[in-house]
């Protein structure tokens, strides 16, 4: 039998060779009702969680928006191949579709009219129909639209996401859809063709069928160019007045202003780490790298040993083997953020 650790540690392995990042550390408690949990990614940018133990030998991955935009291109088919063809029982528990609309051409109060043409209705149901914020007298903070009940399999939201980040003129527009396993099997297939699901998920979606949501790397910039914007904000809210004094009486340099408000070694704000970007702009350090066994000092009196190198099954009759004679792995994927 293979010890718990190694097994985490090979699963880091592969997730490392679909997503680009692998299991960074241990989280203290379990989730989701297993016994342990793991960081994806690393524990400030959280990429996701895997989670083992007391779950009828079952693995829980869980897949954030940011691990998706941060995840090496191509991910989903090769997410996809690994479940299709690798995994033992795998099945997709929730995938998060979404849709972004740069320029305002469907908004919240389209989507709205929508609902009363009754272009969310599925098998002739009304559906439950939520509104968020100022709807009557919007203050540019961002209205939502939420169809449906958290509960059910299918849940949508559509937002004001520009303004939601802090601009408060942005046309920028998101539909999402949360796509649950109950009552219903998600197929593997929503990992190729997420753009087809968010389509037929309503008639009023039909309008994005064919649609290509911008591309990756445009929205990442988007997001950025909007929390830089933030926190300039509340930055000179903050320090504004002082910054006028170190210049105007104390008579500080530029460069000495910036160097004297400046902290060196505690990274950039939250919304602004690189890693948000892309995972191999994050850590680079994971646990499938080398083998690794913690011993209590004092119930273990042994001196250090140098860790050892995992032997990795590589092919995918090796992995197959690997879980059959080890665990009995099932795979309970939640991903979020697929853009369609």
């Amino acid at each position: 039998m293979v010890a718990d650790e190694d097994f985490i540690a090979t699963m880091s392995w592969k997730l490392t060779e679909i997503f680009g990042f692998g299991v960074a550390s241990k989280r203290p408690r379990g989730m989701n009702f297993y016994r342990e949990t793991w960081v994806l990614g690393q524990e400030d940018v959280c990429y996701g969680n895997l989670s083992f133990g007391g779950q009828r030998n079952t693995m829980c991955i869980q897949l954030t928006a940011v691990g998706c935009m941060a995840a090496h291109s191509g991910w989903e088919k090769r997410l996809y191949d690994f479940l299709r063809d690798t995994a033992v029982n795998p099945r997709l528990t929730r995938v998060d579709v979404a849709y972004d609309d740069f320029d305002g051409e469907y908004s919240v109060d389209q989507m709205y009219a929508d609902v009363q043409a009754g272009l969310f209705n599925c098998g002739g149901r009304n559906p439950f129909v939520e509104k968020r914020s100022d709807w009557d007298n919007p203050d540019g903070s961002g209205r939502t639209l939420y169809i449906g009940k958290r509960s059910n399999g299918k849940f949508t939201r559509g937002y004001e996401k520009g303004k939601e980040q802090g601009c408060k003129s942005s046309k920028w527009f998101r539909a999402e859809t949360e796509f649950k396993n109950v009552d219903r099997v998600i197929p593997l297939d929503i990992l190729l063709n997420a753009g087809a699901y968010l389509a037929g998920a309503y008639p009023a979606f039909e309008r994005f069928r064919g649609k290509k949501t911008p591309e990756r790397i445009k929205t990442i910039i988007k997001e950025a160019e909007f929390a830089f914007d933030h926190y300039l904000h509340y930055a000179a809210l903050q320090v504004g007045r002082l910054v006028n004094y170190m210049r105007d009486v104390a008579k500080y340099s530029e460069q000495k202003i910036v160097e004297s408000l400046a902290r060196p070694g505690v990274g950039f704000p939250q919304r602004l780490k690189l890693a948000n970007i892309s995972a191999d702009l994050g850590n680079r350090s994971f646990v499938h790298q080398y083998a690794h066994v913690d011993y209590d000092i004092d119930e273990f009196a042994r001196p250090p040993v140098e860790p050892e190198q995992i032997e990795l099954p590589t092919t995918a009759d090796g992995w197959k083997k690997f879980c059959r004679v080890n665990k009995t792995t099932l795979f309970d994927l939640g991903v979020s953020g697929i853009q369609g």
